[in-house]
C-alpha cells in the first residue's frame, strides 16, 4: 500500500514539472515577444513613421527620438549589430550589411554605432518591418489573454492527465 502512495506521490510531482515547465517556457516566449514587438519596435516604428526607407532619407538615432533614452538605445544598437532579424530589417549606409567576414588569423573588424550613424528600412523590407514591430495595445491584451488561458490549462492538467491516466490503465487490466 505504501509503495502505491509512494508511486502516485512521484507522478504527481513529475507531472507539476512538467506543466510547469511547459507553461514557463510558453510565458517566456510571449513576453519575448512582446518585448520585441514594444522595445526593439520603437526605432523601427519612428524610422517607417519618418519615411526613412533609402540611404538618401536615413535618420540617426536622436533624429528618430532616441536620444535621451540611453538603454533604449543600447538595447537597439547591440540589436542592430546582432545578427538576428533585426539586423537584416534596420539598415546603415555607415555600417556595411552582411558585416564583412575576417580573414583567416584575424579578428573580426569592429563595427560600432555613434551619434553619427544613419538608419533607415529598405523598401523591400518595410512589409516585414510593420508585421514583426508595430501592433498596437492589441498585442498586450492578446499576451493576457494568452498567459491566463495557459494558468487554467495548467490548473485544469492536475485533474485531468490523472484521470486520463487511471482510465487507459483501466482500460488494459
Amino acid at each position: 500500500m505504501s509503495a502505491d502512495l509512494f508511486v502516485v506521490k512521484a507522478s504527481d510531482q513529475m507531472l507539476g514539472v512538467v506543466v510547469w515547465s511547459i507553461f514557463a517556457g510558453i510565458v517566456i516566449g510571449i513576453l519575448l515577444s512582446v518585448y520585441h514587438k514594444y522595445v526593439l519596435g520603437i526605432f523601427v516604428r519612428r524610422l517607417l513613421e519618418a519615411g526613412a526607407s533609402s540611404e538618401g532619407s536615413a535618420l540617426t538615432m536622436d533624429e528618430a527620438g532616441l536620444g535621451k533614452f540611453r538603454l533604449l538605445r543600447l538595447i537597439t544598437s547591440r540589436a542592430i549589430l546582432g545578427s538576428g532579424s533585426y539586423a537584416k530589417i534596420v539598415r546603415s549606409p555607415d555600417l556595411p550589411y552582411p558585416p564583412p567576414l575576417p580573414k583567416k588569423g584575424e579578428k573580426t573588424p569592429p563595427r560600432k554605432i555613434d551619434a553619427s550613424t544613419r538608419f533607415y528600412i529598405p523598401h523591400d523590407m518595410q512589409h516585414r518591418a510593420e508585421l514583426t514591430y508595430t501592433g498596437g495595445a492589441r498585442t498586450i491584451i492578446w499576451a493576457l489573454i494568452s498567459i491566463a488561458v495557459l494558468l487554467a490549462i495548467a490548473f485544469l492538467s492536475f485533474y485531468i492527465v490523472p484521470a486520463l491516466s487511471e482510465m487507459f490503465a483501466n482500460m488494459f487490466r
